[in-house]
């Protein structure tokens, strides 16, 4: 038997938008492309990663991870648990009073199903995105 007989190398797998498009319903990608639009214009130096589980929005670092589900997207929001303004409660703090596993970076999560929820949901991308800068 020959001991020097390698593995083959895994090659690092690319992710694409088009495969998290694929999980939504039709209204759940407008919705989403209605988002993408938003967020994109808050600089011009964000980029827009597709990650294996979410599709994440980053300078620096990532202040929002989109995670595609049939009927809705769930928002991951790169804000410290206990320091988000958020009036309409929107936010799910998924550090206390316990963790919540979760896909994506930060404390808080949120979920859009329609596109009435974007302005507000807006306004919460846009405080994650001023504190990661």
């Amino acid at each position: 038997m020959n001991g020097d007989k390698k593995k083959p190398e895994k090659l690092q797998e690319i992710y694409s938008l088009e495969s998290h498009l694929a999980l939504a319903n039709d209204t759940t990608k407008e919705l989403f492309e209605e988002l993408r639009e938003r967020i994109l214009s808050i600089d011009k130096d964000i980029s827009e990663e597709p990650k294996k589980l979410y599709v994440a929005y980053k300078t620096t670092r990532n202040f929002v991870d989109i995670v595609f589900k049939k009927t809705k997207l769930k928002i991951a929001l790169n804000i410290r648990s206990g320091t988000i303004d958020d009036p309409e409660g929107l936010a799910r703090d998924l550090e206390s009073p316990v963790h919540v596993g979760h896909w994506g970076n930060g404390d808080y999560e949120i979920e859009v199903g329609s596109m009435s929820d974007l302005d507000y949901a807006m306004k919460l991308i846009q405080q994650s995105y001023d504190i990661n800068q």
